[in-house]
């Protein structure tokens, strides 16, 4: 990935996930939602993005801190 946006949204953090190919507004695997701002919750469940380009993204969230990393 090229890069990530963290924007804090009250309990939450907005998460955007900028792909290699360059784009972002990724979808998310489960609820089929593009989005540019994925609604994270520390320690939550994991996230699960897909690019048009194929290429598939996951959000670990920690009890601090995420891990963005390409599957």
């Amino acid at each position: 990935m090229k890069a990530v946006r963290i924007t804090p949204l009250g309990n939450m953090f907005g998460i955007d996930v900028i792909c290699d190919c360059g784009q972002n507004g990724l979808t998310n695997v489960e609820t089929g939602k593009a989005d540019f701002k994925h609604k994270v919750k520390l320690g939550g469940p994991d996230v699960t993005l897909v690019c048009g380009c194929g290429a598939k993204l996951v959000i670990h969230s920690q009890e601090n801190h995420f891990h963005v990393e390409q599957i």
